[in-house]
């Protein structure tokens, strides 16, 4: 597959700074770069699916985990949980009768504070392009 730019990201809503730990996930892409044209997109042959694993663990050392590493539910702690290097459960987001989970998602990796924020980092494989043609 031809590398054509540089990773793209958007945050939204647009009328917002993103938080600090996504802009550390934007320089973290950033600085692969060279790493996603040399060696990444040169291994992804046509038409063929693309191992985003291998972008999770190469973003590891962009994501860190919080050196207190405090506990949280679902098997997360602080900072950054990442599914290359961590193991936690599905993330709940849509709930129905009785309390009952319908919808989850499981994230490349997760930000999580102990006061309930989180940031989920999912890398698509090719099915959320956006184009301007």
């Amino acid at each position: 597959m031809p590398y054509s730019r540089a990773p793209a990201w958007r945050y939204f809503p647009p009328t917002d700074a993103p938080p600090t730990p996504l802009a550390d996930v934007a320089r973290g892409f950033l600085s692969l770069k060279d790493w996603f044209k040399g060696e990444f997109w040169p291994s992804v042959a046509p038409g063929a699916p693309m191992n985003t694993k291998r972008i999770t663990a190469a973003l590891e050392a962009s994501l860190p985990a919080d050196p207190s590493a405090e506990p949280l539910d679902g098997g997360l702690h602080t900072g950054w949980n990442v599914e290359t290097r961590e193991s936690y459960s599905r993330i709940p987001l849509l709930y129905g009768e009785n309390g009952k989970s319908l919808y989850g998602v499981e994230p490349d990796a997760i930000y999580a504070t102990a006061d309930g924020y989180r940031a989920l980092l999912e890398i698509e494989g090719g099915g959320a392009v956006q184009t301007t043609d």
